[in-house]
């Protein structure tokens, strides 16, 4: 896991607005589309010649470059973090022992590294969650998971955008369902009430 987080919200964004899922992005750069969800979910880092395609097949100028793949995570985001203590809330960064001020457009929080440990120690930040976890996480079975969640028709719309979003995956392979630990873990328990009225565990 990198050290540093990047924000590709505006990256995802011009994906999004320019009609590209991560799997016809991938085809297009070309690359793997398991590696391209894994630098978007902050697992590695984007290496040149993965930019330099992303760009092309983006229209993303060489200037622009900083803002869609340079740009440090330090704002708040819900889905990635939920409401968590240990954010510190500012709209300038003084850096110490020098004159230097760095200015945000809008108000951020930094997050601390004990924040972050503790996500880690959640099974949250950075992981790939299958459906057995899923079905863990609610104290329910895999077969409960699949008919109330992933194949509930109320759900659908929900999860072609955090498809898009790659929040959620569907590889080949063994394991049909993949998720972002981080921003699924929200959307689960903004639907828990939901849930919770199907009481077969199975």
């Amino acid at each position: 896991m990198p050290k540093s987080f990047y924000d590709y919200t505006k990256l995802k964004k011009r994906m999004k607005d320019m009609r590209y899922t991560q799997t016809t992005l991938a085809r297009e750069v070309p690359m793997d589309r398991q590696t391209l969800n894994t630098k978007l979910s902050h697992r590695s880092m984007f290496k040149q010649n993965e930019i330099s395609g992303i760009a092309r097949v983006l229209n993303i100028d060489a200037e622009e470059f900083g803002t869609y793949f340079f740009t440090l995570v330090v704002r708040k985001d819900r889905q990635l973090l939920g409401e968590r203590k240990g954010l510190r809330v500012m709209q300038e960064l003084k850096i110490p022992n020098s004159n230097i001020t760095v200015h945000f457009e809008k108000q951020v929080q930094l997050i601390s590294t004990e924040t972050i440990q503790q996500l880690e120690n959640q099974s949250l930040l950075g992981r790939t969650w299958k459906v057995h976890d899923v079905a863990q996480r609610l104290n329910k079975g895999d077969n409960w998971v699949r008919k109330y969640i992933l194949n509930n028709p109320r759900y659908l719309a929900d999860f072609n955008q955090m498809e898009a979003e790659g929040t959620v995956w569907k590889p080949h392979g063994t394991s049909p369902w993949l998720f972002k630990a981080t921003a699924f873990a929200q959307w689960l328990e903004d639907h828990m009430s939901e849930f919770q009225l199907n009481g077969n565990q199975k």
